[in-house]
């Protein structure tokens, strides 16, 4: 009873393993497919918004030529603060000795360090990572005053929606897993371990003689099984059978030897008791 339950637990370990290991990189390769879908997602839909104030703005910059360094000056100082997390910032190059917050200076520096490097077009929007790696930015050129429109996104949202989606896949997945394993142990217990310990039962039962027990279906055997182990209980059922009938018949040969002996005994008394009368 022990090696067949034994068995069957290792069975069942083995198929949690390979099965969770699956669940588990399902849901690595859900995180990072939904990030990076979150992540186009949201830089597509932010590059067409930007794209189109960038168009308004330079519209705006060329009707009022004659004052755009005031509109330039009015645009940058309507440039969030460093804590906001979804920001627009105005930098014209003309005007940065006005600004008074050296991380904007810092910003002007990594995007024109950009857009010197770059390869596209400038009147595109570029994207590129900020120098924390929290943050996309994402960057668009004016020509006339010279200068750039930076629109900053973080990048916890994507990992947040990948993480929320992972994690969801996860203890789904996890709860089916401990759903079919139950399933798996009961199936195996009535098509597997219960029907083994029938036959070991049987088999015992022979090994110490009681023949007729298994004989007789005292001792149950999964014989209506269709399968390798209903062949292997009709196998031990008539070995049992064949066994018990030489037993019987043997006790009958010494049965039937011991009256003929007897029978012998008998005639051989009667002849000697004969031949001692005078």
């Amino acid at each position: 009873m022990k090696a067949s339950s034994s068995l069957v637990k290792n069975l069942l370990l083995r198929i949690f393993l390979v099965t969770a290991t699956l669940v588990i990189a399902m849901a690595a390769f859900t995180y990072y497919s939904v990030f990076y879908q979150e992540k186009h997602t949201m830089l597509t839909d932010s590059r067409t918004w930007m794209a189109e104030r960038m168009r308004v703005d330079n519209q705006l910059l060329a009707l009022t030529e004659h004052d755009s360094a005031a509109i330039a000056r009015q645009l940058m100082q309507s440039s969030a603060s460093e804590s906001d997390q979804h920001a627009f910032y105005y930098l014209f190059t003309d005007f940065l000795d006005e600004l008074t917050t050296p991380w904007l200076n810092d910003l002007y520096t990594q995007v024109r360090e950009h857009s010197e490097s770059s390869s596209q077009e400038p009147h595109q929007v570029h994207t590129v990572p900020s120098r924390d790696e929290l943050h996309y930015l994402l960057i668009g050129e004016f020509a006339t005053p010279p200068g750039f429109l930076v629109y900053r996104i973080p990048i916890a949202p994507s990992h947040d929606a990948a993480y929320r989606a992972a994690r969801s896949l996860l203890f789904k997945g996890l709860v089916m897993l401990l759903v079919t394993l139950i399933v798996i142990y009961s199936m195996m217990r009535y098509y597997f371990q219960n029907p083994l310990q029938q036959i070991r039962a049987a088999i015992e039962a022979v090994s110490r003689g009681n023949y007729r027990t298994v004989v007789e279906g005292k001792v149950d055997l999964p014989l209506e099984l269709d399968n390798e182990i209903g062949l292997l209980s009709n196998a031990v059922l008539d070995m049992a059978v064949n066994v018990n009938d030489t037993h019987t018949t043997y006790q009958q040969t010494i049965v039937e030897r011991t009256k003929a002996l007897q029978s012998a005994n008998k005639a051989l008394y009667a002849v000697y008791s004969s031949e001692k009368r005078p």
